[in-house]
């Protein structure tokens, strides 16, 4: 009897990126009025994504593969732009940016436990880490004005990427024969952090 548990698994998770909305460009009512902030933005932080995992326990003959990572990609967030200022008011500040945070996308591990496993060539070859990516930011511009000072640019902070790591081989047990071939560790994957861009400071 050889109890198994096989689980193969690509994902592919996205957040959805956040758009804040401008602020009105000009104050109603007033020439001298102060321009409205840009709209802050957070971008949605995306799930993990990590290749499943074969792990047979018991008297086993051959091996298995191990699905790879697929991929998490967080969202991205672009703050609202400042509005502008009539007269000597203040042109409005950008919002603020946050991308959103990447899941994990690791490969999936090969892991044999028992008595008497023998492994062919070939056999036993972990996932390959997927690709982690986390979301890009950018801050919203300031406001202008026409005699009055600038609105700030907004800030921006992309967000964390997750690891990508490629899975593991792991042989547990007495009498276990390996052929050539077998036993591949699987590859890292990428993981790479977004991008950051504060707003520009209105004039």
């Amino acid at each position: 009897m050889r109890p198994s548990f096989v689980s193969l698994t690509f994902l592919a998770l996205a957040a959805t990126s956040a758009i804040a909305a401008p602020a009105p460009q000009f104050v109603p009512f007033t020439s001298f009025g102060n321009g409205g902030n840009g709209g802050n933005a957070v971008g949605g932080n995306a799930g993990n994504a990590n290749g499943g995992s074969v792990i047979d326990i018991g008297n086993t003959v051959g091996g298995g593969t191990a699905g790879r990572g697929g991929t998490s990609q967080g969202g991205n967030a672009f703050g609202g732009q400042g509005g502008n200022a009539g007269g000597f008011g203040t042109g409005g500040n950008g919002g603020n940016a946050q991308g959103g945070n990447s899941g994990d996308a690791n490969g999936g591990s090969v892991v044999n436990i028992g008595g008497s496993v023998v492994n062919s060539g070939g056999s036993n070859r972990a996932g390959n880490g997927g690709t982690s990516v986390s979301g890009s930011a950018v801050g919203g511009n300031g406001g202008s004005s026409n005699r009055g000072s600038g609105g700030n640019g907004g800030n921006a902070s992309s967000g964390n990427a997750g690891s990508a790591n490629g899975g593991s081989v792991i042989n547990v047990g007495s009498s276990i024969t390996n052929t050539g071939g077998s036993n591949v560790a699987g590859n890292g994957g990428t993981s790479r952090s977004g991008n950051a861009i504060g707003g520009n400071g209105g004039r």
